[in-house]
């Protein structure tokens, strides 16, 4: 016969964390999720640098907002916060709200695939926080200015006289900056030259 589990079970672990005046909380970290202990402090600082950036905005408590991106940018925190977690404040706490206007112009940014204006949209994030947006654009960033230098490379080669071979690369790189959704300046340099010589 089958005895049903008791719980919590024998060396269970789970820390969690509540805001008793709004009645809401958030768990930091599961043994039972995660099936091992924390490793470190970041293990309960990553999911509760959210929760608390939510409280201090709520609480239109600037000062603490800005203790939090301090501590961690100084830490190297990723801070684990989407559009979707701002959802609900939004128009109702004025910090919440310029945060989430700075991650949804990110996220235009993004989408546009210039990396001008994705440096742009970081260095506008409100408190300079490093959320998985900023992360995601510093990655796309990366690739696309890549991609760039690949279409600059190409037309270097063709004002060097090395036309057949520069135009090859050429075509190549602008493919790959159409399927990355490249813009900017050296795409539109890009584009045309080909046009041109089409």
């Amino acid at each position: 016969r089958q005895v049903n589990a008791r719980y919590p079970r024998p060396g269970a672990f789970e820390v969690s964390v509540y805001d008793s005046q709004r009645a809401e909380h958030r768990i930091l970290f599961s043994k039972y999720k995660e099936h091992r202990l924390p490793h470190d402090s970041l293990d309960l600082w990553r999911p509760l640098v959210p929760f608390l950036v939510i409280f201090a905005g709520q609480d239109n408590d600037e000062a603490l907002i800005n203790r939090l991106s301090s501590y961690s940018l100084q830490r190297e925190i990723v801070v684990e916060l989407l559009p979707a977690d701002l959802k609900r404040h939004r128009e109702k706490c004025l910090l919440l709200d310029v945060l989430a206007e700075g991650m949804d112009d990110l996220h235009e940014a993004l989408v546009g695939g210039d990396p001008e204006r994705m440096n742009e949209a970081i260095e506008a994030m409100p408190h300079q926080f490093r959320t998985v947006g900023v992360l995601e654009a510093e990655q796309r960033i990366d690739w696309l200015g890549k991609l760039e230098n690949a279409i600059e490379d190409a037309l270097t080669k063709i004002e060097q006289g090395l036309v057949t071979s520069g135009v090859e690369l050429l075509r190549l790189a602008v493919a790959n900056g159409k399927e990355a959704s490249l813009s900017g300046g050296a795409m539109s340099r890009g584009e045309e030259y080909i046009h041109c010589v089409d």
